[in-house]
C-alpha cells in the first residue's frame, strides 16, 4: 500500500515516528515530495535555528531511509487540480505521480473524497489510518505503539501517560484501543 504522508503528520515527532515505524515494519510505503519538505522546514522556523537544524536532519534520514520514497511531481500541471486549498495541490499530485493509494493528512477537509476518487484515492486522518492497519496488525501495532512512546516518554520534562501522548499526538482511538 502506497501512502503519501502530508507535511502536517510528518512535523508532530512523535506522530512521524509512529508513522515511520509502521512503515519500517512493512505495513505501507510512505511517499513524500520536496515541496512537502520544504513545508516541513519552513513549519519548523517557528521553533528558531535548533529547531531548523534538527527538521533538516530528520529529512536528510528519510531521504536516506528510504530513497525511493521522493517523489517528483515537477512534469505535472497543478492547475488542472482542484483542491479547497490551491496551496494542497502539489500533495495531491505527488499521490498521482506515485500512485499512492491514501494522503495521509490532518487537514481532511482540505482532500476531499470525492476529488480524491476520481484518482483513485482516498484520504486518512493519522488516527483512522492506524485504526485501520490495527484491524490486520494489531499486535505490530501496540508494539511500535509502546516502542515508540518508550522512546520519548523519558523526553518529557513531567511524567506522561501512553494515553496522554497518544491524544496529543493526534491519535485518540489508538489511546483508547491500547491502554
Amino acid at each position: 500500500m502506497r501512502v503519501i504522508l502530508d507535511t502536517c503528520v510528518l512535523y508532530p515527532t512523535v506522530l512521524r515516528k509512529i508513522l515511520l515505524e509502521l512503515a519500517s515494519s512493512g505495513l505501507f510505503e510512505p511517499f513524500w515530495s520536496e515541496k512537502i519538505f520544504e513545508e516541513l522546514l519552513n513549519g519548523s522556523k517557528k521553533v528558531g535555528a535548533l529547531g531548523q537544524t534538527q527538521v533538516r536532519s530528520e529529512i536528510a534520514i528519510l531521504k536516506s531511509k528510504w530513497p525511493e520514497s521522493l517523489v517528483n511531481p515537477d512534469g505535472f500541471d497543478l492547475s488542472v487540480l482542484w483542491l479547497p486549498d490551491k496551496n494542497d495541490r502539489h500533495v495531491l499530485a505527488s499521490a498521482i505521480s506515485c500512485k499512492a493509494d491514501f494522503i495521509i493528512t490532518l487537514n481532511i477537509k482540505d482532500f476531499p473524497n470525492g476529488i480524491l476518487g476520481e484518482f483513485g484515492l482516498k484520504n486518512f486522518t493519522p488516527d483512522a489510518f492506524v485504526r485501520a492497519l490495527r484491524k490486520c496488525n494489531s499486535v505490530c501495532i501496540t508494539d511500535v505503539i509502546r516502542g515508540v512512546f518508550k522512546a520519548v516518554g523519558q523526553n518529557y520534562k513531567t511524567e506522561i501517560t501512553l494515553s496522554r501522548l497518544l491524544n496529543k499526538t493526534y491519535l485518540p482511538s489508538m489511546a483508547r484501543l491500547i491502554t
